[in-house]
């Protein structure tokens, strides 16, 4: 799948520049995204995309390749500030590729990045509270301090639970 990818951006970057008249910048190629995210440019440095993705649905190669080769040529064509994002620069660059602009895949088989830990934080008048790592992150080095809204008491963590 990684040569096709590869590929697939070569022939995309060959067009966009054929249809715009200008070289298209020949950006490395990654495979380290995970997650829920298809693909990333990072602008003038490198293409990422997402391997689980891209082996497990139809259609990658036709809309997530045109997707990210059109923000670098959106950004080469109009600079940075007007360029980038979903805007309507990038949406007529997606036109002119013959690709209906779309900012979101609808891939199915897609897994969260990582499992996350939550923590469980009780109460002196028993509720049960369920915080996130980044909170409970926050309260141990005393950024915040969090309270249960019924009593008004200090909530303190009982246990750390695996989630997915």
């Amino acid at each position: 799948m990684k040569h096709e990818i590869i590929k697939r951006v070569e022939e995309t970057r060959q067009k966009f520049s054929e249809i715009y008249g200008i070289k298209v910048k020949k950006l490395p190629i990654k495979f380290t995204l995970k997650g829920r995210v298809a693909g990333r440019v990072t602008y003038n440095q490198k293409y990422n995309f997402n391997l689980h993705i891209a082996e497990n649905n139809e259609g990658f190669l036709e809309r997530t390749i045109p997707h990210e080769v059109a923000h670098q040529v959106s950004v080469q064509i109009n600079g940075l500030l007007r360029g980038k994002g979903h805007g309507i620069a990038w949406r007529r660059v997606m036109r002119s590729f013959g690709v209906e602009p779309s900012r979101c895949h609808s891939y199915k088989n897609v897994v969260a990045a990582r499992k996350t830990t939550k923590y469980d934080y009780t109460c002196l008048c028993g509720e049960h509270y369920i915080l996130s790592s980044i909170r409970y992150n926050k309260a141990r080095r005393g950024k915040v301090v969090y309270s249960c809204p019924k009593c008004k008491e200090m909530i303190e963590m009982s246990k750390a639970i695996r989630r997915k």
